[in-house]
């Protein structure tokens, strides 16, 4: 999988979670919060890859974008402005 076809799918199940849940000026979050449930998110990834008869990384794939979308609305929410377009690594 490219890293377009990763990054399609993030934007895509973000897309989802607003239709789901509303937008973040409808729900927004305290930084904990995200944490928290990107905690969530990742601890369902684990019991996905860790449950009986595990064969196929499908229901993983699905939790990690799950994170990986969840991470993207708190930064969208709270990632400083002067970050934008710049490497934070």
């Amino acid at each position: 999988m490219t890293r377009e076809m990763v990054l399609e799918a993030i934007k895509k199940e973000r897309n989802f979670q607003d239709r789901k849940w509303g937008s973040l000026n409808i729900r927004s979050h305290e930084l904990g919060s995200w944490l928290l449930i990107m905690e969530h998110e990742l601890k369902e990834a684990k019991d996905a890859w860790t449950k009986p008869g595990y064969e196929a990384d499908t229901d993983v794939f699905k939790e990690i974008i799950h994170v990986a979308a969840v991470a993207v609305a708190c930064l969208e929410q709270h990632a400083p402005s002067n970050l934008q377009g710049h490497s934070v690594g």
